[in-house]
């Protein structure tokens, strides 16, 4: 399902988001990424927990480019894993 192209992919464009690098188109690439392969809240959790160092610049750029519902329970689900 997720192949090692969209794993790369996925992580380049975290990391875009998570460096400021054109970030509201980041964040769109995000979203379209994450709804192409159906992810799933917990896995993104997961992969940015993976892969992301500034997590805390990444969460809040991505809430201050994103309308989406899937926003908050992707934290939510990052928040568990890090407890």
């Amino acid at each position: 399902m997720y192949t090692s192209e969209f794993r790369a992919e996925f992580a380049r464009i975290l990391h875009r988001v998570e460096y400021d690098i054109e970030t509201a188109d980041s964040v769109k690439n995000f979203w379209r990424l994450y709804d192409e392969v159906g992810m799933f809240e917990s896995y993104a959790a997961e992969f940015i927990n993976s892969v992301v160092i500034h997590k805390e610049n990444f969460f809040d750029n991505l809430r201050d480019h994103s309308t989406r519902a899937e926003t908050e329970k992707i934290i939510v689900e990052f928040s568990l894993i890090v407890e």
